[in-house]
């Protein structure tokens, strides 16, 4: 899967989990903290993504995803691992 369609991936996830929040203008380097995303909702969009791809995310690298491309890379990782 391409960086591209990890971030559309990820777009997804967030539209899915939370159908309230604008994903119109989000990018890659938009902060997570930012958006008024809880911490609730971003576990959900966590754990949803490692569902549909059947990845892991360790919870210590959780603090570090501070922004969209720090989930994407992330999961970018991830993938090149496995």
């Amino acid at each position: 899967m391409t960086r591209k369609e990890i971030f559309q991936k990820v777009l997804k996830t967030v539209r899915d989990c939370i159908p309230d929040l604008d994903i119109s203008e989000m990018t890659e380097q938009t902060v997570i903290s930012e958006t008024g995303m809880n911490s609730m909702a971003f576990l959900m969009i966590i754990c949803q993504l490692e569902a549909n791809l059947d990845i892991q995310i360790p919870e210590s690298e959780w603090p570090t995803l501070l922004t969209i491309g720090d989930v994407v890379s992330s999961i970018e990782s991830k993938q090149q691992a496995s």
